[in-house]
């Protein structure tokens, strides 16, 4: 079918890739997941927020999944510095199980019809990384990326920590 065809029964081309009936527009062919990356309070909330909002605008169903949030249902001894300790062995046990259950959730609502998750973590180690990527690449076929936020600047670090 030609593309004057599809114009005149309603259907406007964007790309050979992308279409749309109507309002609707097919932008993702595949689920994506966007892992945050970087150290406490560098703007990872913000910018997957930010994005989030963006994304929904366009009419991306979009989902914030913030793994701070999962640690906090999941217990009330990370108030101190202890829980975030390397060599604390039943807090990482924690946090681990934390970072697994929200994958299974992005999974889950992308499996449900979410077109792009944001998984805002540190996600500062390669072994989170590489868990990461077998739970979302390899396991679902999903599309993976990450994005690293960097500060430097230490007023913005005080500042970021202090809205906290």
């Amino acid at each position: 079918m030609a593309e004057a065809d599809y114009w005149s029964q309603g259907w406007k081309f964007l790309n050979k890739e992308t279409w749309f009936v109507g309002e609707r527009a097919n932008y993702v062919n595949s689920p994506h997941v966007i892992a945050m990356v970087g150290l406490p309070a560098r703007g990872k909330t913000y910018i997957s927020k930010k994005l989030s909002r963006y994304l929904n605008w366009i009419g991306i169903n979009t989902k914030v999944f913030n793994l701070g949030e999962y640690r906090r249902h999941a217990t009330t001894a990370y108030k101190s510095h202890e829980f975030f300790k390397p060599d604390n062995k039943e807090a990482m046990a924690i946090r681990t199980q934390c970072a697994i259950d929200a994958l299974m959730d992005v999974c889950q609502w992308l499996e449900n019809g979410g077109e792009v998750a944001v998984f805002d973590a540190t996600n500062s180690t390669i072994e989170r990384r590489r868990m990461i990527e077998d739970i979302v690449v390899h396991k679902t076929g999903y599309k993976l990326f990450f994005v690293e936020s960097v500060c430097d600047d230490p007023s913005i670090i005080e500042q970021n920590i202090m809205v906290c």
